[in-house]
């Protein structure tokens, strides 16, 4: 068994208490949770050997269809300031609803000594909803703010709903494990069509973090860690389970559905992305990638797909197609930032592993979500006032629909880009830092035919 690693009172993210858990003391998973019939987990398929077969001249067998119409007017800025009291802010998601889109996010101020209580730091879940014209209808709403002791928050997720509404989610975790006050619960707050929001609950008490996506009638479906049991030591005893969600944020089923074996314990850059059929979930295992996808019920393909020496160090956002998965990362080196994109295949293994663009830099983000023509990849580079957003789409057959392009000068962006496109509407949030201080930002802009 293996002592948890990560610092005190962060997050538990699925993948750190995949990583740091056990599953049980003598390493034996425990019985599934009865998933309908779909508890047993078989074999992982194994898809072979990676074969770069990316290709991007000639006639591409992918059709993506006509070109649909967009009507946006590109345009980027600051959106909504950070409340007072908050010195920085982090975009989580953005979602469809009723008045256009929302947008959640997390602010927070320096950890300050609190003396026998311990670092004190001030966080805040916010969320605004911005028309489908880009400008803002209702302005910055605070839905929780925190500023106890140990205690530290994830940033927020969003799912929207096909009444028009929306659920909000996130980890509040208490202190470390092995603490005597030690809690991580799964918490979250209801937003009414009208961008109302409701008090915040908790929706499953000594759960991680939720990777969560919309299935196609707009049920949120939440992926996260139960925890079973604390040891002496700070040993912690872990479970992956996935649940739906209710209007009213109850759990279906109520005891969630035991994903031990289907997650196993040394997942890294674990992603959950909605899918045409249901949802999907990316990791990576060691130098491997694997793929699992649910109906629109969140039940269980047990034909998890295996793309063996894929050599992605990290995966940072993913959009899970019908038959493939676009996934991207960057990675700096020697002062050089790195774009890469893999497309591995549900029956082809390795489709695509390419490196996008390279520049100097710090640091790079990128962001992946379903477009027209299948995934758009978005990136921001350079800063202060020759920031600018780049991108480009990848098909589910791993051709580029042209090469990797300016869309859009996006001064001020740094860090986390969270995006959403229909069609060919992209939008998308980001911090930005000005002269005047921390922003949301946002854009919107037409992806090319």
């Amino acid at each position: 068994m293996r002592r948890p690693s990560w610092p005190l009172g962060s997050p538990l993210t699925l993948a750190a208490l995949l990583t740091t858990f056990v599953v049980g003391c003598d390493d034996t998973p425990a019985p599934s949770v009865d998933a309908g019939g779909l508890a047993d987990v078989e074999t992982p398929v194994d898809l072979g050997p990676s074969v770069d077969v990316g290709v991007d001249a000639g006639r591409a067998p992918y059709d993506a269809g006509p070109s649909p119409v967009c009507g946006l007017a590109p345009r980027f800025g600051a959106l909504v300031p950070r409340g007072a009291g908050y010195t920085t802010l982090e975009p989580g998601s953005l979602a469809p609803h009723r008045l256009g889109f929302l947008v959640a996010w997390r602010e927070s101020a320096p950890r300050l000594m609190g003396g026998d209580a311990g670092p004190l730091r001030r966080d805040a879940m916010v969320f605004a909803a911005v028309g489908t014209d880009g400008t803002v209808v209702r302005g910055r709403t605070e839905v929780y703010e925190s500023a106890a002791a140990n205690t530290d928050v994830t940033t927020p997720v969003v799912l929207g709903r096909a009444d028009g509404s929306a659920a909000m989610l996130f980890n509040e975790t208490l202190a470390s494990p092995g603490a005597r006050e030690f809690r991580t619960d799964l918490r979250g707050a209801a937003i009414s069509a009208d961008a109302v929001a409701g008090a915040v609950r908790t929706v499953a008490a000594q759960h991680g973090e939720p990777f969560a996506a919309a299935l196609p009638d707009g049920t949120p479906w939440v992926l996260t860690s139960r925890i079973t049991e604390t040891l002496d030591g700070g040993l912690v005893i872990a479970r992956p389970t996935s649940f739906r969600l209710s209007a009213g944020l109850e759990r279906v089923p109520e005891a969630g559905v035991d994903l031990t074996g289907i997650v196993p314990l040394e997942a890294e850059s674990v992603l959950v992305s909605p899918a045409p059929s249901g949802a999907g979930l990316v990791y990576r295992l060691g130098p491997d990638v694997r793929l699992t996808r649910f109906d629109n019920t969140g039940a269980i393909d047990l034909r998890v797909r295996t793309v063996r020496e894929v050599g992605a160090p990290t995966l940072e956002a993913a959009a899970v197609l019908g038959d493939s998965a676009v996934m991207a990362y960057t990675d700096t080196v020697n002062g050089m930032v790195t774009v890469n994109v893999v497309v591995i295949a549900d029956k082809g293994g390795l489709v695509l592993r390419r490196e996008l663009e390279r520049f100097e830099g710090s640091q790079g983000r990128v962001a992946v979500t379903h477009a027209h023509g299948g995934a758009a990849v978005v990136w921001t580079r350079g800063s202060g006032d020759n920031a600018v957003l780049r991108g480009v789409v990848v098909q589910p057959d791993g051709v580029l629909r042209g090469a990797p392009r300016e869309l859009l000068r996006v001064p001020g962006a740094e860090g986390r880009i969270v995006a959403r496109a229909e069609g060919r509407a992209l939008r998308f949030a980001v911090r930005t830092r000005a002269s005047d201080g921390v922003a949301l930002g946002f854009g919107q802009l037409c992806l090319a035919e």
